[in-house]
């Protein structure tokens, strides 16, 4: 169809609406030149690297397709009746077919980082994992013999063989030389945004005093939930966001980003696409007790762990900032096809290397 037809039939159809302007009034021309280009769909896509990741249809087109006669002519239900027969199922030229998208199978290898220091004596794990410009980086816990618990730190340059820097700046055993740190937040991320004293940035998990809860919720009514009152364990949880200009030394912002129960392995990021920042929280697949039921002295009716209807599922909440988070809200549940019992317990973010976007 010509740009001319459409405007007309356009103009028609606005008409038949009983959209447009007073009786007698000149009709203007309708036109979309001045629709930002920003605000159009469609091919060509721009990437955010040099990589194609087909991880669903999003890159391959559908192409046409559709019921015709013999003679090519389309076919539909509305048009005159036609013999049972007389009309095949064709795709065109651009469609494609033969086309699977299957996941490799991945390739397990470890331990990576066997323990080797007297502070890993009882083991260490890795919690966070990132490259960062021409290294990669990692960070995590561990526990000597003894049962001590501190933050550490690993670097790489392929991702296989790790090294321990000599930081100087925890104390063991006499001695600063080793890959501790003072502490660390669960999930690190590099923020492009940032400026250099906040280039990087990370989320976990806290707790609030009552002190400390009543000045947030009197600012915050909407950013916090009963779950996070945990009166069997004798505290309040709440998620804190961190920054750092290193990696390695950290701040942990003043106010909590939301008081609600999200234990560990929190999981955060910045998508440069949408200029937002994600969080991926641990939550949990229940919902809002009735209120006809008895009172639950307790409030932890909802703890599915031990004896209640939640079911740990993965929460999400974003931000135009490093802050103002509202509420995380699940995403992800237990697929019914599991058995009952069954959760989702480990978050994890991450993108594809070469493709940002991905």
């Amino acid at each position: 169809m010509r740009r001319r037809d459409f405007l007309i039939q356009a103009g028609a159809a606005c008409a038949a609406m009983g959209i447009g302007h007073a009786a007698g009034a000149a009709e203007p021309p309708i036109t979309f030149d001045a629709v930002p280009r920003d605000r159009w769909t469609g091919e060509p896509y721009e990437l955010a690297g040099r990589r194609l990741v087909f991880a669903s249809w999003y890159y391959v087109r559908p192409g046409g397709y559709g019921w015709v006669n013999d003679r090519g002519e389309g076919v539909t239900a509305s048009r005159a009746p036609i013999g049972p027969w007389d009309a095949q199922f064709r795709r065109g030229d651009d469609a494609p077919h033969g086309i699977r998208l299957v996941v490799e199978k991945p390739q397990r290898r470890g331990p990576i980082i066997p323990p080797e220091r007297p502070w890993e004596a009882m083991g260490l794990g890795l919690s966070m994992f990132l490259r960062d410009g021409d290294r990669y980086r990692a960070w995590g816990g561990c526990q000597d013999k003894d049962g001590q618990r501190f933050s550490c730190y690993f670097e790489s340059d392929d991702g296989l063989a790790w090294r321990r820097p000599a930081l100087g700046l925890v104390e063991y055993g006499g001695t600063t030389q080793n890959n501790l740190v003072p502490s660390a937040p669960s999930s690190v991320f590099v923020d492009p945004t940032a400026p250099a004293a906040e280039r990087y940035k990370g989320v976990s998990d806290g707790q609030v005093n009552v002190a400390e809860f009543r000045d947030f919720i009197k600012k915050h009514p909407d950013r916090w939930e009963h779950r996070a009152l945990r009166k069997d364990a004798g505290f309040i949880a709440a998620v804190f966001g961190y920054v750092s200009s290193d990696g390695l030394r950290w701040t942990r912002l003043a106010e909590p980003f939301t008081v609600e129960h999200s234990d560990t392995q929190i999981v955060a990021g910045y998508c440069a696409a949408r200029k937002k920042y994600m969080i991926f929280t641990r939550n949990y697949f229940v919902g809002p007790r009735s209120a006809k039921a008895p009172e639950d002295p307790s409030g932890m009716a909802w703890l599915g762990d031990m004896r209640g209807a939640g079911r740990r599922s993965i929460g999400y909440t974003e931000s135009d900032r490093f802050g103002d988070f509202p509420l995380s809200r699940v995403i992800l549940t237990p697929r019914p096809d599991r058995s009952p019992s069954e959760l989702l317990y480990t978050n994890c973010y991450t993108t594809f290397p070469g493709a940002a976007d991905q």
